[in-house]
């Protein structure tokens, strides 16, 4: 037991390392399996200054692990150079560690040597094949695919790294083996699954059909990957193999980044992102506007772990 709260604390402090801001809710995808709520809200640059400003104060020598997300962050490119802009103003000297989740539309319209200069890496959604990715995306409505297949070769040549996320829902897990192997051979030297789960819809119910099939898939890409070292990891593989043997619902257990959104209340973890303002209160840990110390920020963090 004293080794589990140890284990759990270990995790608490590196993941408090870790920062998620949402800078804009923004995004031109619907994708049918995705509930954040969409609007034209944009984080301000108060609210980017304010929160650098605390972390810069709290973690002094300690690296800083930077995530903007969205919406769709591309949509604000300026926001994330002005972003980077405060944090080497701040402290040029510290580490920071920045990754952009996007869903790829807007990687051939960007500045892609910025994001080369400043070492940040991509999180890239994306399902798997062209026919997968059309599959929850409206007939006529924009497929990333192809804007993601003519930027790789652009993000291998300025030596930016980039990683894919995975959604998997029952309606493309049969192709999950598949999908991983088109990945692998795109270049993804790192892919992350993300079962969708907690959504309201009967469509994306899991049924045991689906879970079996899950299982399958999972399994056969445990067996080319033991086989072969040429293909690269599943950062998550073990993890959802054992949730579906234990029959948790595809919960994480380890999200406790700080998230702010853009309107500069904190949050930890993203499950807000799909909640409407009456839940999102209940989870709602405070505002960075009105945080006036690191020390304030980090007793309100342990307090809601």
């Amino acid at each position: 037991m004293i080794k589990q709260k140890e284990e759990f604390k270990e995790i608490q402090e590196e993941e408090f390392k870790k920062i998620t801001l949402v800078l804009t809710n923004k995004c031109m995808l619907s994708c049918d399996y995705c509930e954040a709520q969409k609007n034209n809200f944009s984080m301000s640059e108060n609210v980017l200054e304010k929160t650098f400003s605390l972390l810069a104060d709290f973690y002094k020598e300690k690296p800083i692990d930077i995530m903007f997300f969205g919406g769709e962050p591309l949509m604000e490119f300026p926001l994330i150079r002005k972003a980077i802009s405060i944090c080497r103003k701040l402290d040029n000297i510290r580490r920071y560690n920045f990754s952009i989740f996007t869903n790829g539309v807007l990687l051939n319209k960007i500045d892609l040597k910025f994001l080369s200069r400043n070492n940040v890496e991509l999180i890239i959604s994306i399902d798997g094949n062209r026919e997968t990715m059309a599959i929850h995306r409206k007939r006529g409505a924009i497929n990333p695919y192809n804007n993601i297949i003519n930027a790789l070769p652009k993000l291998k040549l300025l030596g930016i790294k980039f990683e894919a996320e995975v959604t998997v829902t029952p309606h493309t897990v049969n192709k999950l083996y598949d999908n991983y192997l088109h990945l692998v051979d795109l270049g993804f030297e790192s892919i992350t699954l993300a079962p969708v789960c907690c959504i309201k819809s009967d469509r994306f119910q899991w049924s045991k059909s689906a879970l079996r099939i899950f299982k399958k898939e999972l399994n056969k890409i445990s067996k080319i990957y033991l086989k072969n070292k040429k293909y690269r990891r599943l950062d998550n593989l073990l993890i959802y193999r054992n949730q579906l043997k234990t029959g948790l619902n595809f919960i994480e257990l380890s999200d406790w980044r700080l998230q702010v959104n853009v309107d500069g209340n904190i949050y930890i973890g993203d499950s807000f992102l799909v909640l409407d303002e009456s839940q999102r209160k209940k989870l709602k840990i405070g505002d960075i506007r009105k945080i006036k110390s690191s020390k304030i920020l980090e007793k309100l963090y342990k307090k809601y772990i």
